[in-house]
């Protein structure tokens, strides 16, 4: 009966927080060993993380069975208390630890205390195999937590980055100090692979900012003054002004970097270099690019050239945007007679002379459109009844020929604008071409184009 009390004592242990001044270290525990001063920073800092097995003789004083090293790192750590997990006897307690360790400790700790407790084992010289045991881990994680330890791991960062492995801190953890760093590191909380790249981003990050600094140094020493030109700037470029003479501004930054008006936007950019090998290799530098504010206020103007390149002056260019402005206001008015007449075309009862050439080109060229979308610009067209009308059993074949060639018309003309008249195409020339074949008048500006 008393033995069968005692099994069921001891099959519960207790947890005490006891005085680590006041136990026993039992006899068979070693009695020249010292701990070494790293495990005593970190019990100094974080606690005893892994119970001592004790037990209480007779008169009641704890006597420790495991846990030597650990309790003269309490004592040498100054702590007031530590744990200590109380069987009914020696044999009992050292029976019990391993079971209870495992199935009790291992799942009240965080993931740093896990961490740490791995870590002091390791530093009291457990081996691997016995670590992995008695924690319940792989011994793969107690190499990864060696080796994170090593570099600055600690059980804090474990508990604050509960998102990243052990591997992933001991890459983080460099980091700890440059807080932008870590900001740019954990931005998206990309771990393995994925936060070796932003490692890398972050180091070639650095390297251009480095040499950007640079760069903004040795202009600044120049003179020049420094601005941002993001996609959609419409500040012009030097090349794009001559002065008001017509003269062309300088090309050589150098020259511009005291200009007024002129301000310097500075990245970093990348390019092939051949080396004398013979192979190429990516080379990093710094482009300066120039702008212009207030060109106008700063004695500039927008680079005017005639057809045959030559840069005008502030009164020829004048001169020439008069002149463009007048083409412009022609070629809207020639527009407008020329939907006219091709309206009229469409309640024709045959195709216009001419209209071989019309059809032939647009079958080749034109990408056709929706016909009521293009009909509705052009005065007096119903584009659904014309469609109707050029695919009716009734429409006579002459019909038939002359729908179809307003049609083809009517898509080339819905394409056309201004930018007809200073850029025509091929299928633009052919198309007036043909129009003017059918007895179109065409303006001066039309004929232009051809």
């Amino acid at each position: 009966m008393t033995n069968n009390q005692n099994i069921i004592a001891v099959s519960t242990p207790v947890v005490e927080r006891v005085n680590p001044r006041e136990v026993v270290i039992g006899d068979n525990i070693r009695t020249d060993a010292h701990p070494s001063e790293p495990f005593i920073e970190s019990v100094r800092a974080n606690g005893v993380l892994i119970p001592v097995s004790a037990y209480r003789d007779s008169e009641g004083t704890v006597i420790v069975v495991d846990g030597q090293m650990r309790t003269l790192a309490a004592i040498a750590a100054e702590l007031a208390d530590m744990p200590a997990l109380i069987g009914g006897s020696r044999d009992e307690t050292g029976r019990i630890i391993e079971q209870w360790v495992a199935n009790e400790t291992r799942v009240a700790m965080s993931e740093g205390d896990r961490f740490e407790a791995v870590q002091q084992m390791s530093l009291l010289g457990v081996p691997a195999t016995e670590i992995s045991r008695r924690m319940g881990v792989t011994k793969e994680h107690v190499a990864q937590v060696k080796k994170a330890a090593k570099v600055g791991v600690t059980r804090e960062s474990v508990n604050e980055q509960d998102a990243y492995d052990l591997a992933d801190l001991a890459i983080l953890v460099q980091f700890q100090d440059d807080p932008e760093a870590t900001a740019f590191l954990t931005q998206y909380r990309t771990t393995g692979a994925g936060l070796a790249r932003r490692v890398e981003a972050w180091q070639e990050k650095q390297a251009d900012d480095a040499l950007l600094d640079q760069a903004r140094g040795e202009w600044e020493a120049k003179g020049a003054t420094f601005t941002r030109a993001d996609y959609g700037d419409r500040r012009p470029q030097p090349g794009e002004l001559t002065y008001r003479n017509g003269n062309p501004l300088p090309s050589n930054p150098e020259q511009l970097v005291t200009m007024p008006g002129v301000e310097f936007d500075l990245r970093v950019d990348a390019r092939r270099v051949k080396g004398e090998d013979g192979t190429y290799s990516t080379q990093k530098y710094v482009r300066v690019l120039p702008v212009v504010s207030d060109a106008a206020k700063n004695g500039y103007m927008r680079r005017v050239t005639t057809e045959e390149g030559t840069l005008l002056d502030a009164e020829q260019a004048k001169a020439k945007r008069r002149e463009l402005r007048e083409q412009r206001t022609a070629w809207a008015e020639a527009e407008n007679a020329r939907r006219t007449y091709i309206g009229q075309l469409a309640a024709a009862k045959m195709a216009p002379k001419g209209h071989e050439a019309i059809l032939a080109t647009a079958t080749t060229r034109l990408h056709w459109r929706h016909l009521g979308e293009v009909a509705s610009k052009f005065p007096g067209v119903d584009g659904y009844k014309l469609g109707q009308e050029g695919a009716g059993r009734r429409t006579t074949a002459a019909r038939r020929l002359a729908v179809a060639t307003v049609m083809a018309l009517m898509q080339w003309e819905s394409s056309t604008g201004l930018h007809t008249m200073e850029r025509p195409g091929d299928t633009d020339k052919a198309m007036m071409r043909a129009l003017i074949g059918t007895g179109y008048e065409a303006s001066a500006v039309e004929r232009a184009i051809l």
